[in-house]
């Protein structure tokens, strides 16, 4: 018996889908890339929630001086937590003294500032404290109000997010569209097709001809400048995507394997990090491109993000999309490639940011490193 929709000339495709001359693989297996890109894009939401909120080391009124007790070494994090939109932070400086050897604790900024918002509180990173040892600590703040401080309002003390917290937003981004993929892939192959030849119709000759509207190459903001990276440079080979990249000899490798991690020395908030993420057959890497430069395109005419730009870099389909804060203290390109292997297609994302004022004179730097790529 022949599949039939009930109407005169649809019936259900049978034969091999293609997309562009692509073909696509059978409906089993664009059923199982589906629930894959679900699943990594649970796990991917859970850990960007978990990396953001951080693990509580101490929670703290919001007073002018306080005695705390941490027991860890190493970077810790101080943030601020109350309602939306409260402005109790503001102007405020801290300071910590390690009690046992009444020095004070080395401080700078935070390289990542961070803002987690719930239905009615925010938590914001605040400033960063690099503690030698374990003890008794003694927290002061300096600007704040005479009147005390509501309730509401709370100082906690956590880890620093490092590279997990970009990297999780950038997972969570390539799960979702491996996920809008793979429901095109399946809604290409079983919905009915119309048999019904077209009726002819008159065409203008000097008109243009096309059967679909091609997403937009770029919107909103780009990159500035031409390719030039300030002095020196050297190569930097990440193993874990197989690529190659020029970077300012200055610039400190702190990772090259499984991840890329690249951080200027003298500027704490500046970093060149990258994760690579192989996804097997069925969807081809050009699908995956279009898909994400579709929705980068809503996204900026949404306010999500203030640009992108579509294109190729070391040879593979790409796109760069600029993230910024809504309140500017931190910028982001973002590059993600989609690079067809024989495993599948390797989705390789680089991470180039720095705080908002030092960003927009690294703009040069940042398209010399996306213009220096070479995969193996």
């Amino acid at each position: 018996m022949t599949p039939s929709s009930g109407a005169a000339g649809r019936s259900i495709r049978t034969t091999p889908v293609t997309i562009d001359g692509l073909p696509l693989p059978a409906l089993p297996v664009l059923v199982g890339g589906l629930v894959g890109a679900l699943a990594v894009l649970a796990l991917a939401i859970a850990a960007l929630r978990r990396v953001a909120h951080g693990v509580e080391l101490a929670r703290l009124p919001l007073v002018a001086a306080q005695d705390v007790r941490l027991d860890v070494a190493g970077p810790v994090v101080l943030q601020g937590e109350g309602p939306h939109r409260t402005r109790r932070f503001q102007g405020l400086t801290y300071r910590l003294v390690d009690r046992t050897a009444a020095q004070v604790v080395p401080a700078r900024r935070v390289w990542v500032r961070t803002s987690v918002a719930g239905v009615a509180r925010v938590r914001r990173g605040l400033a960063r404290f690099d503690l030698a040892r374990p003890g008794m600590f003694r927290l002061e703040i300096s600007g704040l109000a005479a009147e005390p401080a509501p309730e509401d309002c709370a100082l906690i003390v956590t880890p620093p997010a490092g590279v997990r917290l970009p990297l999780a937003i950038a997972t969570c981004v390539l799960a979702g569209a491996a996920t809008v993929a793979a429901l095109i892939g399946i809604a290409w192959t079983i919905l009915p097709v119309d048999r019904t030849p077209a009726p002819m119709i008159a065409i203008d000759p000097g008109a243009a001809i096309g059967t679909t509207k091609p997403p937009p190459a770029s919107a909103g903001r780009q990159l500035r400048g031409d390719p030039a990276p300030a002095g020196p440079t050297r190569m930097v080979h990440w193993a874990g995507a197989g690529l190659t990249l020029t970077v300012p000899a200055a610039w400190e490798t702190r990772g090259a394997g499984a991840a890329l991690d690249v951080r200027d020395p003298a500027r704490p908030s500046t970093y060149l990090v990258g994760h690579v993420v192989t996804f097997p057959p069925p969807t081809p890497a050009d699908v995956l491109a279009r898909v994400v430069t579709e929705s980068a395109a809503a996204r900026v005419q949404s306010g999500l993000s203030a640009g992108f730009t579509a294109g190729r870099w070391g040879g593979v389909d790409g796109i760069v999309t600029i993230e910024t804060r809504d309140d500017g203290p931190a910028a982001m390109a973002v590059w993600r490639a989609y690079r067809p292997t024989s495993k599948g297609v390797a989705n390789v994302t680089l991470l180039f940011g720095a705080d908002a004022e030092t960003f927009a004179p690294l703009e040069p730097v940042a398209l010399a490193v996306l213009a220096s790529a070479r995969f193996d």
